[in-house]
């Protein structure tokens, strides 16, 4: 697990990639409240554990592969 602080510029890009328009706070007022979660509250929490063991998280979407999944350029085809 990342304890680090994420970078306002990182928090930021969420924000944008999110396309929060309105009543959204600064990335600079996140960051003012962030704090790192302490590692026994994420062992012990019984909802994230059904979560990881379940994988019926929002927005997950399953989807099938690209055919050109793994093919990066420069590589034929057929190799």
């Amino acid at each position: 697990m990342d304890t680090k602080a994420p970078t306002i510029t990182k928090v930021q890009r969420i924000i944008e990639r999110q396309q929060w328009h309105s009543n959204c706070p600064s990335a600079e007022a996140i960051m003012t409240k962030w704090v790192p979660p302490r590692k026994e509250e994420v062992e012990s929490s019984a909802t994230l554990m059904k979560l990881v063991r379940t994988q019926k998280w929002k927005y997950l979407a399953v989807v099938e592969p690209s055919p050109k999944a793994g093919v990066g350029k420069g590589r034929a085809s057929g190799d």
